[in-house]
């Protein structure tokens, strides 16, 4: 018998389902919203009974919060953590601009469950904006942490308010986001990001 395939600890089978569960809810939420999204359905299509789903995260409000956190921190590894490190200052920021509108275009489950969860918390799942201030702070934080350095250096107009640029591209960011996902055909995505470039450069280089 031949026993190279090394039977799975149970800390990996519960990894395992973890990730499936999520994958499951991020799907149903992209599709159909949090609100028809329920323990079962999540079952059904991760593979599992809702009574499994129900004993791992408690309830949908729970489960709702972990996804929540959970895209989030996916959207750190796909977007944020490689444009860190590839570039710096103005550079990171324009790839990381780039890396987000190329993931709204593609409209991945990810990045529709991620607009629908964020839309909710402020609505009519409150319990999820907790995870979405502290995200939002920590984005803002980072790009003004990003772009200090080269503020310093003189490469940066040191007038420039770091803090109001911060919201500023984050607003750009997301309203593209938005109008994209209500109509796909209304601009050209690449021009859009072109004037998000062009505006980091005007705002923020020196003349």
């Amino acid at each position: 018998m031949n026993n190279s395939r090394k039977r799975r600890t149970q800390a990996e089978r519960t990894a395992a389902s973890d990730k499936a569960m999520f994958r499951a809810a991020i799907k149903l939420i992209a599709k159909e919203g949090p609100s028809k999204m329920t323990l079962a359905k999540i079952g059904k299509v991760a593979g599992f009974s809702g009574g499994l789903v129900s004993y791992r995260f408690g309830s949908k409000s729970k489960l709702l919060q972990a996804t929540a956190d959970r895209i989030l921190d996916l959207w750190t590894d796909h977007v944020l953590r490689p444009a860190q490190e590839q570039a710096s200052g103005v550079q990171y920021l324009e790839l990381a601009a780039k890396l987000y509108l190329e993931a709204v275009e593609s409209r991945s489950d990810l990045m529709i469950a991620l607009y629908r969860l964020m839309n909710e918390s402020y609505s009519s799942y409150k319990e999820l904006q907790p995870a979405f201030e502290a995200y939002d702070k920590r984005v803002r934080q980072g790009i003004v942490e990003s772009l200090k350095p080269a503020q310093k250096a003189g490469e940066i107009d040191p007038k420039a308010d770091l803090e109001a640029f911060a919201v500023l591209y984050m607003g750009m960011l997301r309203g593209i986001a938005l109008q994209h996902f209500i109509d796909r055909n209304a601009f050209d995505i690449d021009s859009a990001y072109n004037m998000v470039e062009q505006a980091c450069d005007r705002i923020l280089l020196k003349s």
